[in-house]
């Protein structure tokens, strides 16, 4: 039986982590999460990000075949499949100063025409545009990761999807090979890459600063964990459920031991943090693989839990806008920062739904029937 699907809701609470993350770093005093008990923890929340990673290459090598993977129509599936919505959210976040601008010289000069009310509201729209035209340039060829000035420019949560096309680039080009090794052997390798660069990232932002920051933040800096994805997704797919459940023993102590060096302060090692996040993501993937209570199996493969993960890409790419579309509506009412917060999440729950359902999933059918059909069209003409 695949069990794999059982890690969708995961994806949900990874996305409602980071919601949180940016709620708390927007100042905003959410409770209980901003409260002393919980903030150090979700003050962290941005780590869920890497566990997107690392589920991503988990899933790459589940549902792709090494032996007959087709590269371009790999790239095909992927782009269809993340740059409707991630236009849909760079969209949302170009109109905010038309329609900010437009409301409040509606709210407080309502003497001036409706014609009159657009031109000013287009005038400082495209003032704003113009000074943010290369973030934006970047942005929508997903490469603004590669930079440190316009890393977070336009929605902070983009530079991820940076990342990920990066990852999804690379992904056909070295997995065609993954069917000529033991699986072990691809195991042991992910996981000694993984290991190599934590320990080289550490090094270099500890003794070579500039260096390290040239890696440390950019794509090339998050590679091991989707390789190390990889290879854990390869094992996994080629193994005994038995064998989950050995390696599970195995990742469990490893992390017990990692987290009581973290607890005590010990000195460690350098990229011991990093380590110590990516083998939790992975005890708990295992774990939820591995499960024997049927409660909780019940609750994973509950159609609202395969629902909430399904959406939880839109949850991620428009959480931030719909935050700042909130703010500015509900700023007149003195409303408290938990109670906007609240109302954000909510609003982002139903449009992330209702985009899903109507948009999305026929977006990404759309596009790529219609790459994949000049994709092939093209080969035809070249052979005759």
């Amino acid at each position: 039986m695949n069990t794999f699907f059982l890690l969708n809701f995961t994806r949900f609470i990874a996305a409602s982590m980071v919601v949180i993350y940016h709620g708390i770093c927007l100042n905003q005093e959410v409770f209980p999460f901003a409260t002393n008990f919980f903030k150090p923890f979700f003050i962290k929340g941005n780590f869920a990000v890497l566990y997107f990673f690392l589920l991503s290459g988990i899933i790459m090598s589940v549902s792709n075949d090494s032996k007959n993977i087709k590269a371009k129509q790999f790239y095909i599936n992927r782009f269809a499949r993340i740059y409707p919505t991630y236009v849909l959210g760079i969209f949302l976040v170009l109109i905010f100063p038309f329609v900010s601008r437009f409301l409040d010289i509606i709210n407080f000069d309502s003497q001036i025409s409706i014609f009159g009310i657009v031109k000013l509201s287009l005038i400082e729209f495209f003032q704003i545009f113009k000074s943010n035209l290369k973030g934006i340039i970047l942005n929508i060829f997903l490469i603004q990761a590669w930079t440190v000035k316009y890393f977070y420019s336009v929605s902070p949560q983009n530079w991820s999807l940076s990342v990920e096309i990066f990852f999804y680039f690379l992904f056909p080009i070295y997995f065609k090979y993954f069917c000529y090794y033991k699986k072990e052997k691809i195991l042991f390798f992910s996981i000694f890459l993984f290991l190599s660069i934590c320990f080289l990232r550490g090094y270099l932002m500890v003794y070579h600063f500039e260096i390290g920051t040239l890696i440390y933040d950019r794509p090339l800096g998050f590679l091991h964990i989707f390789i190390f994805g990889n290879g854990l997704g390869w094992w996994l797919k080629n193994t005994s459920s038995a064998d989950w459940v050995y390696f599970r023993n195995i990742l469990c102590t490893f992390f017990f031991i990692l987290l009581g060096m973290y607890l005590v302060k010990a000195q460690g090692f350098l990229g011991q943090t990093l380590i110590l996040e990516t083998v939790g993501f992975s005890l708990i993937i295992v774990s939820i693989l591995t499960l024997k209570n049927l409660q909780l199996i019940n609750l994973l493969k509950w159609k609202w839990s395969i629902l909430l993960g399904n959406i939880s890409y839109s949850i991620y790419i428009f959480h931030s806008q719909i935050a700042l579309y909130v703010s500015f509506i509900f700023k007149k009412y003195y409303f408290l920062e938990s109670t906007l917060f609240y109302i954000s999440f909510l609003i982002v729950l139903i449009f992330s739904f209702i985009h899903y359902q109507y948009i999305e999933i026929k977006a990404t059918r759309y596009l790529k029937d219609k790459l994949t059909k000049f994709y092939y069209k093209k080969i035809t003409n070249e052979t005759h």
